[in-house]
């Protein structure tokens, strides 16, 4: 745990080191680990580190390409966890529904196989994959 206090402990910040990271190594391996458990291999990494979370996904530099299809043929989308689809539900739901109106694949790590954007009842329909369930 790390522990900044500042001017005779006014502030006190408290970060703490969890064992399920955000790192961007341990998204890489999610990525890698949801591409196997589909059969698919990955042609191409689209990270965008540097970049607003506000920013839309398709206009982002490094998603962007991919998603307005300027980068040659893929079959699917996948990613570290739903939440990294987007920045807000709107973002997931309407990458999602690219993917699937463009017959391409959501998969997402944690989850079993391709996302089912038009099934509204069962863990893989569109209500789950942004945390719309109850």
């Amino acid at each position: 745990m790390n522990t900044n206090v500042s001017n005779h402990n006014r502030r006190v910040r408290l970060s703490r080191v969890k064992p399920a990271t955000s790192s961007s190594e341990r998204q890489r391996e999610n990525v890698l680990t949801a591409a196997v458990s589909v059969g698919a291999h990955i042609i191409g990494w689209a990270d965008d580190w540097e970049v607003s979370g506000a920013t839309d996904p398709v206009t982002r530099p490094s998603p962007g390409p991919w998603l307005r299809d300027e980068r040659g043929p893929y079959d699917a989308l996948v990613a570290a966890a739903a939440d990294r689809l987007g920045r807000n539900v709107v973002d997931c739901l309407n990458t999602g529904y690219k993917m699937r109106d463009e017959k391409k694949m959501l998969v997402t790590y944690g989850h079993d196989g391709a996302w089912d954007l038009d099934d509204f009842t069962s863990p893989t329909g569109s209500h789950h994959v942004c945390g719309l369930s109850t």
